[in-house]
């Protein structure tokens, strides 16, 4: 807990986004306003859903740019901060930008190949870096199916997941890989 505040406090985050069964699960007692997502669920009233699904078929695709303030962001704009392990002392917090997260995007699917009927399994934790920029953005940016596991240490509901939506891309560590084997 006392690590996890300290980078709350140096990323300057003052609200965390969670569910109540991660805040169950790991018993953390962090030092922010914390918002459960569940609670929002509640909030959506049917008018917001429609007026945005009305957005999403009726106007371009940049005309909601302007109302979100997208044409703002530039490739050097930071989007993120990924925290070290803490090893070697405190984490130290790795700062993204946009140009960072494309470029790996785009590296991994040189090195890949990556195929529009292709389905990544990711298993590696958001707080990963090869998990965040591969597993979420790389399957944001180029639209291949994405299927998740919040844990890379349960083999076997790793291995169904894999057989149901027919996997062809397992995004891992050699670590897990050796689990898997």
């Amino acid at each position: 807990n006392e690590i996890m505040n300290q980078c709350l406090e140096i990323a300057g985050v003052r609200h965390v986004l969670t569910t109540r069964k991660v805040m169950e699960k790991f018993e953390f007692n962090l030092e922010a306003d914390i918002v459960y997502l569940e609670d929002l669920r509640g909030k959506l009233r049917l008018s917001d859903k429609l007026a945005a699904a009305a957005a999403v078929w009726l106007l371009p695709s940049f005309g909601p740019e302007p109302l979100l303030r997208l044409a703002r962001v530039q490739p050097d704009d930071l989007i993120t901060i990924i925290f070290t392990s803490g090893s070697t002392g405190l984490p130290k917090g790795v700062m993204l930008t946009h140009r960072n997260l494309i470029s790996n995007a785009e590296g991994f699917c040189h090195v890949i190949h990556m195929q529009r009927d292709d389905v990544l399994l990711g298993i590696l934790p958001f707080f990963h870096s090869f998990g965040y920029t591969t597993t979420i953005w790389t399957a944001l940016m180029l639209d291949p199916m994405c299927v998740y596991h919040y844990s890379p240490l349960e083999a076997r509901p790793v291995g169904k997941l894999a057989r149901k939506y027919k996997a062809t891309i397992l995004l891992s560590t050699p670590t897990f890989l050796r689990t898997y084997t």
